[in-house]
């Protein structure tokens, strides 16, 4: 595993444990990149596991980052994604109770009406039956 992909994979772990606004994550996560590029110059390659050791856990790293981002700024982003949350499965209910209703209807009233239709490509035949003005044939599948 090269120097760049351990750091990136750490760093996505810590994106991952940051519940900030993305600005702050791009910040917070470029200074930690920056920080960890000159704690382990070129010539040393370390791996995940050697970076979890020596700096820590990503959650516990996410922790001391989001320290330095005022409170009420976390706050209002997570009362922000908990509302759109709260939005979503709104939204996904409504979708599910109209869905229901709608085969909830279509099973009391018999369902689905098929429609059938037969193309001729010489023309109607001169045998076929057609129906009188204002009468159609109604053909009804169980």
């Amino acid at each position: 595993m090269s120097r760049k992909s351990a750091i990136d994979g750490y760093c996505h772990s810590v994106d991952k444990a940051l519940e900030l606004p993305k600005y702050h994550r791009c910040q917070l996560l470029a200074g930690l990149k920056c920080e960890l590029k000159e704690r382990f110059p070129l010539t040393v390659n370390p791996t995940e596991a050697q970076l979890y050791a020596e700096i820590g856990e990503p959650f516990k790293v996410a922790k001391a980052l989001a320290e330095s981002v005022p409170e009420e700024e976390q706050t209002r982003y997570l009362k922000r994604k908990r509302s759109m949350i709260r939005m979503t499965l709104l939204i996904l209910s409504v979708l599910i109770v109209l869905a229901l209703g709608i085969a909830g209807y279509l099973f009391a009233n018999g369902g689905v009406v098929t429609i059938e239709t037969t193309h001729y490509a010489d023309g109607i035949p001169e045998d076929f039956p057609i129906a009188g003005e204002h009468e159609f044939t109604v053909k009804h599948y169980d």
